[in-house]
């Protein structure tokens, strides 16, 4: 899928679909309910990969991914294939854990940094 950021086009981190950056930048971002700010959590940009949390535990992400600098090009991949690939390669598997944790590692970073 080719995307480009004039387009109103917003991903929807829903299940369970899994996204891999080929080319482009994409922004994830969240709306605060408490303060009414939409804030930037994280820009991802070609190699990287976005949806795969949501893949793993089956719920739609609270945030949003916007196409962001110029068009993107996604590898778009159904949850389901995912599932399948890890259970036939486990370093496949593995790959994932470790991604998923390096990143729940940065977040907890910030928040101790923002205590």
């Amino acid at each position: 899928m080719l995307i480009r950021p004039d387009d109103t086009h917003r991903l929807r981190l829903m299940i369970p679909v899994f996204y891999v950056i080929i080319d482009g930048h994409i922004e994830l971002s969240a709306h605060s309910a408490g303060t009414g700010v939409n804030a930037t959590i994280a820009v991802r940009g070609t190699g990287d990969t976005v949806g795969d949390s949501s893949v793993f535990d089956q719920s739609a992400s609270s945030l949003t991914a916007q196409i962001i600098l110029s068009e993107a090009t996604l590898l778009i991949l159904d949850g389901k294939d995912i599932h399948r690939l890890c259970s036939l390669y486990p370093n496949i598997a593995m790959g994932f854990i470790k991604a998923i944790s390096g990143r729940n590692r940065k977040l907890e970073k910030m928040l101790i940094t923002m205590a």
